[in-house]
């Protein structure tokens, strides 16, 4: 499947910056404890800046693997939930269910991805939505169908993200619901 150069650049961009801030973040914390460390022998210099480029290049050392690798389904499934044509309301709902997600009401995400589907009944991404969200009620079989649904929805059809989605599926059937699914990309990832 053909992604556009500038979701390549977006999702490399965005995670890179995600990435050495959250590097920056644990320098921050590290150098609260510094004294401590220092009592034991070990030193810091300059740990913000260490940590910051720690994670950095960490980092780019597995985004190749979003690209070209065995994360390929994943980046292809965050082109499609940035990129899909929703209708004005679908598209209301979807922004009012992830917030729901979120903040952890997730009976009324479901509720609010069951009418998307509604609106959108051959809408992949509110079918893999709405499994995740089935995931996060403990509802197996419903999460197998709505990523069945998703799978057999596919705007184009695609090697990794059909992959993907089955992966979830074996996931879901070999060891139960997730009360909390793995994003795509690294769970600290927001893209």
């Amino acid at each position: 499947m053909k992604i556009p150069y500038f979701h390549y650049q977006d999702f490399w961009f965005i995670n890179s910056a995600l990435s050495a801030g959250t590097g920056f973040v644990l320098a921050i914390m590290a150098s609260r404890f510094s004294p401590i460390l220092d009592a034991v022998g070990i030193s810091l210099e300059s740990p913000i800046w260490t940590f910051t480029a720690i994670f950095f290049v960490l980092y780019q050392s597995t985004f190749f693997s979003y690209f070209w690798g065995k994360r390929r389904g994943a980046f292809e499934y965050s082109y499609f939930e940035r990129n899909i044509e929703h209708t004005p309301e679908t598209k209301k709902i979807l922004e009012e269910a992830k917030q729901e997600l979120k903040s952890g009401d997730h009976k009324s995400a479901n509720s609010k991805l069951k009418n998307a589907l509604l609106l959108a009944p051959e809408n992949f991404v509110v079918h893999f939505k709405l499994a995740a969200s089935f995931e996060n009620l403990g509802q197996s079989e419903e999460a197998i169908k709505s990523y069945e649904q998703a799978l057999a929805n596919l705007p184009e059809k695609s090697e990794p993200l059909q992959k993907y989605i089955q992966n979830q599926i074996d996931r879901v059937e070999t060891k139960g619901p997730t009360k909390k699914t793995a994003p795509p990309g690294l769970r600290f990832v927001i893209y």
